[in-house]
């Protein structure tokens, strides 16, 4: 405790600028450290004292002789009312102010109390504290070094980030397709600069200020589909492609048209759950269970009124077992159910699969499946 640190001989003594009672505080301060800390130390009072020059007032913390196991020195005071304060000469009439009550009790060692024994006015600068960053850090001072890093405010963050985004890609903007007459959208296809574009999987949305009662609105399903094809079938779809109000609402319908003895053909949805029902007609409808369920059949013959659910995924049909044509509206669960047909897909791949690979497949000679791929 008595050996307090002093100039070199023949130098000026330490903080001369300070009253004694304020200097023997000041050297008391720096005295306990290390040669790496003492430095530092002196430059928080130089700092400290330059800071204040507009204050009349620093509260220095009074230290013990004991150590806290390495952690630095333990201090005490039993009213933090009557914290030792040193007195500068008056220049102002700036003072420290507590920053909260604070419960200093015996063995408190300066690592607990750092953050909290003394702060100034926002405008007037802490001065050197003990455990608090100092202006002018050592390579020992582990806090001074965390209290000058500071992170920048997240505005700021916010501004660099956008001028750094910018000028890594300049034109980089989403521009929205044109609407084309009755309310379709062209092919999601975006520019994204002039040398490269990105697909979007999805439907934009149209700008709400602008929507109006014909974008909910269709009226496809009054006309009855053409059935002169192949299979005696034609399916007519609502869907996000044609009534631009679905997007995003997960639902979308179709209307089945069936001749005497046609079909809709097995096929299955991938993206959609279908529920069925018969509006003219009497039909046979039915869906195949996964391999895992052994691959049953569940069948059943429907007339007006009635109604069927094929699950998502699963291959399924319709065939009209009457003389006379048939009506099926179906609603499915997505926008854009997606429909992959079971003969188009196997024999009328493009290109081809190998018939030898199909005639292994469905144990059938390879000249037969090539005649089925002729067909598709």
């Amino acid at each position: 405790m008595n050996d307090i640190v002093e100039g070199p001989p023949g130098f000026p003594p330490l903080f001369s600028e300070l009253h004694p009672q304020e200097r023997k505080a000041a050297l008391l301060y720096i005295s306990h450290s290390d040669k790496t800390e003492r430095q530092a130390r002196i430059m928080r009072v130089r700092q400290a004292i330059e800071d204040q020059s507009q204050s009349h007032m620093v509260i220095l913390t009074r230290f013990t002789s004991d150590l806290d196991k390495g952690k630095g020195h333990v201090f005490s005071y039993p009213d933090p009312d009557h914290l030792p304060r040193v007195h500068l000469k008056p220049r102002a009439t700036a003072s420290l102010t507590l920053s909260k009550e604070i419960d200093v009790q015996e063995g408190y060692s300066e690592s607990e109390c750092s953050g909290a024994a003394v702060t100034l006015t926002p405008s007037i600068s802490t001065g050197f504290q003990i455990g608090l960053s100092s202006k002018t850090p050592s390579a020992g001072d582990s806090n001074g070094v965390k209290g000058a890093r500071r992170r920048p405010p997240s505005w700021k963050r916010k501004a660099q980030a956008g001028k750094s985004s910018a000028k890594a890609s300049p034109s980089s903007e989403i521009t929205m397709p044109p609407l084309e007459s009755g309310g379709k959208r062209k092919p999601e296809t975006v520019s994204m600069s002039p040398s490269k574009k990105m697909f979007v999987n999805g439907k934009f949305c149209k700008d709400p200020r602008i929507v109006n009662a014909d974008d909910f609105f269709s009226s496809v399903l009054n006309r009855p589909g053409n059935l002169n094809n192949a299979v005696g079938s034609n399916v007519t779809t609502v869907n996000v492609d044609n009534l631009g109000g679905l997007n995003t609402l997960g639902i979308s319908l179709v209307r089945i048209d069936y001749a005497p003895n046609g079909q809709n053909p097995p096929h299955t949805h991938p993206r959609a759950t279908e529920i069925l029902v018969v509006q003219q007609g009497t039909l046979l409808v039915g869906f195949v269970s996964s391999n895992q369920d052994g691959n049953r059949l569940f069948a059943k013959t429907l007339n007006v009124g009635d109604v069927f659910v094929f699950p998502e995924g699963l291959i399924h049909f319709q065939f009209n077992l009457g003389r006379t044509p048939a009506v099926a509206i179906a609603a499915l669960s997505s926008q854009n159910a997606g429909v992959i047909t079971i003969a188009n897909t196997v024999f009328g791949s493009n290109p081809a699969i190998d018939p030898n690979v199909l005639a292994r497949a469905f144990q059938m000679d390879a000249n037969v499946v090539r005649d089925l791929q002729n067909r598709f």
